[in-house]
């Protein structure tokens, strides 16, 4: 899955995903603009600076913002 994809299927813009509070990120990137190709390769080249970890199954991809969100990728069967 590329970043594209991730970035498409999580519905997010590349630089929401990134850690704002890095010393990385407030060095080289804060003042910066960048196109959206930028962005993603920003997010290639600097998967470090990622703001929380994104777990990806088949075409789905969701970012963690808590642990309960692994959920958001299974389909929940209730047994009767």
């Amino acid at each position: 899955m590329s970043w594209r994809q991730i970035v498409t299927s999580i519905n997010k813009n590349p630089k929401e995903l990134l850690n704002k509070a890095m010393p990385e990120y407030q060095n080289h990137i804060r003042w910066r603009e960048f196109t959206s190709e930028g962005w993603l390769r920003i997010l290639q080249y600097n998967t470090h600076l990622l703001k929380a970890s994104i777990a990806i199954r088949g075409k789905k991809a969701v970012l963690f913002a808590s642990p309960t969100d692994i959920y958001k990728l299974t389909e929940i069967e209730s047994f009767v």
